[in-house]
């Protein structure tokens, strides 16, 4: 077998990979779900949250705001709302993992609990979280 060449991935190769995951996954009777939403102000995306959801299980990959956007409630907001619309398609829990210099305080206060946390050479953290939807 010889190693092939590794290549960059745009949009189409992701979709492509999703598609190969999701027909797995669907051949094993698994429905794969994707929660992409977003908050503008003024035109401009100012927060965001990508999400999965496999069977019962939502695992949140992405949650951002803009720096200068923060404190007006954009993140919790979206949080909530994917967890609502998760739980109408049947999720039962929820996971999202962070770096202890990405507010590690925010899950917490919508009810997630450290799953453990993974030290790193430069001295932070991964830290895993968990919920009960």
């Amino acid at each position: 077998m010889c190693k092939p060449e590794i290549l960059p991935s745009g949009p189409a190769e992701k979709d492509a990979l999703g598609g190969f995951i999701d027909s797995h996954a669907r051949a094993k009777g698994v429905k794969i779900r994707v929660y992409d939403y977003h908050v503008e102000r003024d035109g401009q995306t100012v927060a965001g949250i990508s999400a999965w959801a496999m069977g019962p299980h939502l695992h949140i990959d992405m949650l951002g705001v803009d720096g200068s956007e923060r404190k007006r409630g954009y993140g919790s907001a979206l949080l909530e709302y994917v967890e609502d619309v998760a739980r109408r398609d049947g999720c039962t829990t929820a996971s999202v993992d962070t770096f202890s210099y990405q507010a590690p305080e925010f899950y917490p206060r919508h009810g997630y609990e450290v799953v453990f946390r993974y030290p790193l050479e430069d001295g932070t953290e991964r830290i895993y979280f968990s919920k009960q939807l």
